[in-house]
């Protein structure tokens, strides 16, 4: 699949638009409600169940910032996540397919003066292996000496199965991954199996050039999915805005090495630059930029060839709007 039949390629033809706006952090947005997402290891995807009007709610206010794509509630859904918290697996699959219609439904339920010229989309967020035993090794990828590939492929193909038939998905996202292993299983599971919808993959790296884990992103990981048609875009997130222009520079010149830039888009949508302490469960240090400074900031990560920004951990609607004014005219 090119980018030319992604569901992104009507938005990129626009006029004066230079990336198409993800959304932002989620769970930070809930907390601003004044959702407590302490309790239990299901972090927001407690709320599919609990509040999802809470849910819907944020994805409108990611669709008023001006985000072309809302990303759903489900990052931290996984059948062992919830078989813990105690759903049956039934329970699960439609808690899963809620994620989607709650995403679905904030969509459809926007009809401001820009309904007809943009096409908002809606993403199914599939979260790396690491979030299910919520100790932090979702920012690290140690679970990688301890799985197979064969297990994160099945891990990643259950939940896929559970929506597989919602039609409301443009996107899958395979996101914060931190890790090679968990990045050959999501690209074998990409050439084997049917997904149901084009995906892209995002990686969490710890500086200017390595994963989590310690890879190298360009030379060890990126060739692991140029090949696979089904994704369509490659980039990283939960990654602290410093290291974003280096790690797009090294990715492009990577694919033009490959020949590849013609067939992926790269993406963008980092965290606050605050680090998460696994011993605290909490994030710690201070922002890397101010919202109005992360807006401005997507000019330059348009500039080192992402098409695909927004926001992750920390980041808010505010820093969304920041966004949009900065890489679409007339916003």
């Amino acid at each position: 699949m090119s980018t030319r039949s992604s569901p992104f390629t009507d938005l990129l033809k626009q006029p004066g638009r230079r990336a198409v706006v993800l959304d932002g952090g989620l769970a930070t947005e809930l907390e601003h409600q004044g959702q407590d997402l302490s309790q239990g290891d299901l972090w927001s995807a407690r709320l599919l169940a609990e509040n999802p009007e809470a849910v819907q709610q944020v994805h409108r206010a990611y669709y008023a910032a001006g985000a072309d794509v809302a990303t759903t509630c489900s990052y931290q859904a996984s059948h062992q996540g919830f078989a813990q918290a105690g759903y049956a697996q039934d329970a699960a699959d439609e808690l899963m397919r809620r994620s989607v219609q709650l995403a679905d439904a904030a969509r459809c339920s926007m009809h401001d003066h820009t309904s007809n010229s943009r096409r908002r989309l809606v993403a199914f967020s599939c979260g790396t292996y690491g979030a299910v035993s919520a100790d932090g090794t979702e920012y690290d990828g140690n679970f990688a000496d301890k799985v197979t590939v064969e297990q994160l492929m099945d891990f990643h193909m259950r939940r896929l199965e559970a929506v597989a038939h919602e039609t409301a998905i443009d996107l899958v996202a395979f996101e914060t991954i931190p890790c090679a292993k968990e990045l050959e299983a999501i690209a074998r599971l990409a050439r084997t199996q049917a997904l149901p919808a084009p995906a892209w993959v995002s990686v969490s790296c710890k500086d200017d050039s390595h994963t989590c884990h310690g890879e190298d992103f360009a030379a060890s990981c990126l060739p692991l999915l140029i090949d696979c048609d089904a994704i369509v875009a490659v980039g990283f997130n939960c990654t602290a805005p410093r290291h974003i222009v280096p790690l797009l520079h090294n990715a492009r010149c990577a694919l033009e090495q490959h020949r590849a830039q013609s067939r992926k888009l790269l993406l963008a949508y980092p965290n606050s630059g605050e680090g998460y302490v696994s011993s605290q469960q909490g994030w710690d240090g201070m922002p890397d930029l101010t919202a109005e400074q992360y807006g401005s900031a997507a000019r330059q990560w348009v500039a080192a060839g992402a098409r695909l920004i927004g926001g992750c951990c920390r980041t808010t609607p505010d820093h969304i709007r920041g966004v949009a004014a900065n890489v679409i005219d007339h916003f």
